[in-house]
């Protein structure tokens, strides 16, 4: 029996149909991961909107609920990257051999 695709490996092209589903498969948990992590963000930032409309504006309880916000939207953002960039991965297709 021989193997012109796979060589002299048996085990060739069972590699080649399996590892494509594998790395499918980890760039969705890590997807799903984000997202997760993502929703967490989001409600932080409920949690500390509402605080923020609690106090007077220029006291240091302000101030400092202010500059939670800012950290969290640059996570927020920093975030939303990444989970596009996962979803690009699990969107790409290589080229068959």
């Amino acid at each position: 029996m021989q193997y012109t695709a796979a060589g002299n490996n048996p085990f060739g092209v069972l590699t080649s149909v399996v590892a494509p589903a594998i790395l499918t498969n980890a760039c969705s948990v890590l997807a799903l991961g984000t997202s997760n992590r993502l929703a967490r963000v989001v409600d932080r930032t409920r949690v500390v909107a509402a605080e923020l409309a609690g106090f007077e504006p220029g006291t240091s309880n302000y101030k400092d609920s202010f500059m939670q916000l800012d950290r969290l939207q640059v996570r927020a953002q920093l975030l939303l990257r990444a989970l596009r960039l996962f979803y690009a991965s699990i969107a790409y297709l290589p080229p068959r051999l």
